[in-house]
């Protein structure tokens, strides 16, 4: 059992060191043994053994304080899986039924059952697993919507109601079995599924059924055509001058699940931002990488010292890559560095609900509840979702999306490790400005020729404030208010204890006073 719990651990993050102490917490939890370490290896030496190193896998390397499994590209039915999901999907917005149909069934028929169902799962491993059900059922949906397509209705409806006997708050399947049932002729039981899934939601979730849901039910109801407009079976078969999958004279049958609301809720961002090459690279890394894939949300973990500038950074490559996310970007200040305002992930949460377009009176009053409305509203979307100031990982982990092509980005002066861990994200540490770039800063704030003519004193500066951002820009902003004030006497000024702790204070006063705005707005 243990042995199987450890090659699952390692499998599900292939080529990629795990940590011993994060794969003892798996295989034992929080009553390890105090031989946990020697078990551990001995069960490494076992699995080594099983793999047979030297064969067609490279077996299990010891590296950094824990230990990496190679696996080759396509050697998981996971990676299968993923691969064929991607090709059906990109045949269902070309059109094309038929492959995106056979895709699609190679996909869901990798599947034997949930995965992992006969080990214990620690909360770490649990989560991982639940991931990729929700990739599981992402596919069944596309698949669902291939057959229909092509036309075969019963197929889907047969499909679908175990689906929803499991899942019962997925209201895109309670579209696609409403349309299926239709269209094998039961009417009746398409208004019924649409009760169910009424009440199911009311009961579960305290909300009415998305618009698109109820205007779906309507439609049947009163015998519209969209819900038995005849879709594309191919792009070759498209009539000319009609638009693909419409019948002659029909209105579009468009998906009744889509979420209607598209927030935008990114502050501004620092206008005069400098340097941070290396780190905006690795955040176009992150995002670029076949890690984002359409299931697998991103996560960033950014990290440094108090004005080292990590929400400057954040929102700088947020605005920059904006158009990558049409589905919208979602932010909110934590403030996790206020010892008395910390927000709590409910409040972060229903402000996200809120921007989603749920209304206030719908959104559930437990922390559980709004977690799973949350990521079953971002499950079929692409959005950014920045969280600023994170005190730790446990103000952080409910707003997490659970799958859906999504990408986190966290700022905290904490490193985060615990999400690094579990929920593998990406770690990105900001130090100080270099000397350049700190000159660079203070010329976008107060022009080259009053640096020009200073130059001693700008070097006094940048050696004075190390190259701490939030300093710098204090500095630059008394600078600027005075410009009759040489910026050899404001150097000056900060050789001087008392007053360098009164312009460092003044800093953080002003940081804290900027982050009460950026909420309230």
């Amino acid at each position: 059992m243990k042995q199987r719990l450890l090659l699952a651990a390692l499998l599900l993050r292939p080529n990629e060191v795990v940590g011993a102490n994060e794969l003892a917490a798996t295989l034992w939890g929080h009553d390890q043994p105090a031989s946990a370490a020697a078990n551990l290896r001995t069960y490494v030496r076992g699995l080594r053994q099983s793999l047979g190193d030297g064969g067609p896998w490279d077996g299990i390397t010891a590296a950094a304080g824990g230990y990496l499994l190679r696996v080759r590209p396509g050697e998981r039915d996971l990676d299968l899986f993923d691969a064929a999901a991607a090709r059906g999907r990109d045949a269902l917005a070309a059109t094309d039924a038929r492959r995106a149909e056979a895709e699609l069934s190679a996909a869901v028929g990798l599947w034997r059952g949930d995965s992992l169902s006969d080990l214990p799962l620690r909360p770490a491993l649990a989560r991982r697993v639940a991931q990729l059900a929700e990739r599981r059922l992402l596919v069944e949906e596309d698949y669902a919507e291939a057959l229909l397509a092509l036309g075969s209705p019963a197929d889907v409806v047969r499909r679908l109601r175990g689906l929803l006997d499991r899942h019962p708050l997925r209201q895109r399947a309670w579209g696609q079995l409403m349309v299926g049932l239709y269209r094998t002729g039961d009417v009746a039981g398409a208004l019924d599924a649409f009760r169910q899934a009424r009440q199911v939601l009311a009961e579960e979730t305290g909300l009415d059924p998305a618009p698109e849901l109820t205007k779906l039910y309507d439609d049947i109801l009163h015998h519209r055509p969209g819900p038995v407009a005849h879709p594309p079976p191919g792009p070759d078969d498209a009539a000319p001058g009609r638009t693909p999958g419409t019948a002659p004279g029909a209105a579009p049958d468009t998906a009744p699940w889509a979420p209607v609301a598209r927030p935008e809720q990114l502050p501004r961002a620092v206008p005069e931002f400098v340097g941070r090459s290396s780190e905006l690279a690795g955040l176009d890394a992150l995002l670029n990488s076949g890690v984002q894939g359409p299931t697998t949300v991103a996560i960033a973990a950014v990290s440094g010292m108090a004005g080292v500038g990590k929400t400057a950074l954040a929102l700088h490559w947020a605005h920059r890559v904006a158009e990558r996310f049409p589905d919208g970007r979602l932010y909110v200040n934590l403030r996790g560095d206020d010892q008395t305002g910390v927000l709590s992930p409910s409040d972060a949460l229903s402000g996200f609900l809120e921007a989603l377009g749920v209304p206030h009176a719908r959104i559930p009053s437990v922390l559980e509840a709004r977690t799973g409305l949350y990521r079953s509203l971002l499950a079929s979307r692409r959005m950014l979702v920045v969280l600023d100031s994170a005190r730790d990982c446990a103000q952080v982990r409910a707003l997490l999306p659970g799958a859906g092509g999504c990408m986190v980005v966290v700022t905290s002066r904490d490193r985060l490790g615990g999400l690094i861990a579990a929920e593998c994200a990406a770690p990105l540490t900001l130090g100080l400005l270099t000397a350049a770039e700190s000159t660079n800063l203070l010329a976008s704030r107060l022009g080259g020729g009053r640096l020009a003519a200073e130059p001693a004193a700008v070097a006094d500066i940048v050696e004075t404030t190390r190259g701490l951002p939030l300093a710098l820009s204090i500095v630059a902003a008394r600078a600027a208010t005075h410009p009759t004030v040489a910026l050899a006497d404001i150097a000056a000024e900060l050789h001087c204890a008392e007053e360098r702790l009164d312009a460092l204070a003044g800093a953080e006063q002003d940081r804290r006073r900027r982050e009460r705005q950026r909420s309230a707005g």
